[in-house]
């Protein structure tokens, strides 16, 4: 369940997200205690205070496409080369096996959609997640920087992931010294409708 509430709780608040707020608050003060749990609570303090318009407009000026605020997890290993093209279609042929469909123009390395996977799917999400730990550290760290709640939320689903290795750390620090690689490429056949994939590595599992 607590893969769920930060799935939703990180995505944009449009009009549906907004009317579950209630519901939402209720199931995080229903999960079982944890570090992780206390953090979701931390931002839902503000979360809840806040108008609609205070949340939407810092949310906009939150995250991006391209930055270290960023919540396209691809991005930080791949940048825009063209093998992130099949990084995503490589994650949405995932999907396709373990009968998650993807019912969103979003494209599916999008952290939130990944966590409803693996709310739904923990044997593969979990595994998905922690292959991409460095980029966690990356947002996790700009967002603490900018004094954004958001941090908390990814502190939460970094306190549900293994220990972070040595070679995570070293990609994370070169992620936060240079940034990911870049090739200027359209990404757009790489939402629902793309083709069919290459076969890559999609993420180190833990």
């Amino acid at each position: 369940m607590i893969l769920k509430i930060l799935s939703l709780l990180l995505r944009y608040p449009d009009d549906e997200i907004l009317s579950s707020r209630k519901e939402i608050a209720r199931a995080a003060r229903g999960l079982p205690p944890s570090e992780a749990k206390d953090r979701v609570l931390r931002f839902l303090e503000g979360w809840l205070r806040s108008s609609p318009e205070e949340l939407r407009s810092g949310y906009v000026e939150t995250f991006d496409f391209r930055g270290k605020n960023c919540l396209y997890l691809t991005y930080f290993r791949f940048g825009d080369q063209r093998v992130r093209g099949q990084a995503l279609a490589e994650l949405k042929e995932l999907y396709g096996r373990a009968g998650y469909t993807l019912a969103t123009p979003e494209l599916p390395d999008y952290l939130p959609l990944v966590l409803e996977f693996a709310d739904a799917r923990p044997d593969l999400g979990l595994p998905l997640v922690a292959g991409y730990r460095s980029a966690l550290e990356v947002i996790r760290k700009a967002l603490g920087q900018a004094g954004s709640p958001y941090a908390l939320l990814v502190e939460a689903l970094i306190c549900l992931l293994p220990e972070v290795g040595e070679e995570d750390l070293e990609e994370a620090r070169r992620l936060i010294a240079h940034g990911p690689p870049r090739e200027t490429v359209g990404l757009e056949p790489y939402g629902p409708e793309m083709p069919p994939p290459q076969k890559i590595e999609y993420g180190r599992s833990r």
